[in-house]
């Protein structure tokens, strides 16, 4: 709560300068409950938002604040945000259900779950604003940083239908019709190699 509204929250992923960032909060009076970095990116977003004209716009003005990999989803009373970290590092997708209903997730698999379709992922530093009558894309955070890419990768997915979606937007550039997975069944890590276009 504070003096725009209420804003539910919730976020996966560390910021790198979250010890800065609560040292700044705290000179100028914030009181912390947690260690979460959770608790970090509220109080820049609720600070951002008293001085901005909508929640999207603190979102946005966070995240030229925030470093580091995340993920959020975001609910004031009005709308419903996701954001992505401009580098991309953890995932978020959306989808809807079969009564027009939104979700978000990390994974596709996660949407299936719950009866959504799959419709994409969120761009690295897209912000996306679910109004209740549109679906607005920001992408003033798109393309701001340089893509670091390798040939090679290792991520723990613990679902294989979920491989295409997450190479996608990690490595926009690959030819997927070259990749080559290979899947380890004891511990469910995925070695990725793929070629660029």
């Amino acid at each position: 709560n504070h003096q725009k509204g209420h804003l539910a929250f919730a976020h996966n992923g560390n910021l790198s300068n979250s010890a800065e960032l609560r040292d700044e909060l705290e000179l100028s009076g914030a009181i912390f409950h947690t260690t979460s970095d959770t608790e970090t990116i509220a109080y820049i977003i609720t600070k951002e938002r008293l001085h901005t004209g909508s929640i999207e716009e603190a979102i946005s003005s966070a995240m030229n604040i925030l470093e580091g990999a995340y993920s959020l989803v975001l609910m004031s009373s009005q709308k419903l945000i996701l954001a992505r970290d401009p580098h991309g590092f953890r995932p978020l997708c959306f989808g809807k259900t079969a009564d027009d209903v939104y979700v978000a997730a990390s994974e596709s698999a996660a949407l299936s779950a719950v009866g959504a379709e799959f419709i994409r992922d969120v761009k690295p530093g897209e912000i996306l604003v679910f109004d209740g009558e549109n679906v607005i894309s920001r992408t003033e955070h798109c393309n701001k940083v340089n893509k670091k890419i390798c040939s090679f990768v290792d991520r723990m997915v613990r679902n294989q239908n979920t491989i295409p979606d997450i190479l996608k937007s990690w490595y926009p550039n690959f030819n997927f019709t070259e990749a080559e997975v290979y899947y380890n069944n004891f511990n469910y890590m995925f070695y990725i190699h793929a070629r660029l276009k």
